[in-house]
């Protein structure tokens, strides 16, 4: 099926990478949109949209805009994080110009990584911001 948003054809995008997602990958298909059970096996990836500016028109089309969406990478291990997010960084900072599960996507803009580590507990956090522009099709 067809992606209505941008965040459904990131989720396509990322999980049809097999480096990331193959069980000997980087998380092993464990990519969630908005949250994740507490009991999930780390590595994962939680992804959410911060923001999305709908401007009327932009880009010359009705449906298209460029949000803000938040990538999570959590593990026991902060340089395993590191690694993850520096991985989910190229994808998607190399994504070339297309059709992305239905959606136009002109560019992608990936910011850098922000490391935390989760209060009374041993489990760190990799944030990774990223904008993509896209024109949704349907």
């Amino acid at each position: 099926m067809a992606s209505s948003y941008i965040e459904q054809a990131l989720y396509t995008y990322l999980t049809t990478d097999t480096a990331t997602t193959s069980p000997g990958g980087a998380v092993g298909g464990r990519i969630f949109f908005a949250h994740a059970d507490p009991d999930t096996a780390r590595p994962y990836i939680v992804f959410r949209t911060v923001s999305d500016p709908h401007e009327a028109f932009a880009f010359g089309q009705a449906n298209s805009g460029q949000p803000r969406v938040q990538f999570s990478v959590f593990d026991d291990d902060r340089f395993n994080v590191l690694s993850i997010a520096q991985k989910l960084r190229e994808k998607l900072r190399f994504y070339s110009a297309g059709t992305m599960d239905s959606m136009t996507v002109h560019a992608i803009q990936v910011g850098g990584t922000v490391l935390l580590r989760e209060p009374n507990e041993d489990v760190y956090q990799g944030i990774v911001d990223v904008l993509p522009i896209y024109i949704d099709a349907s």
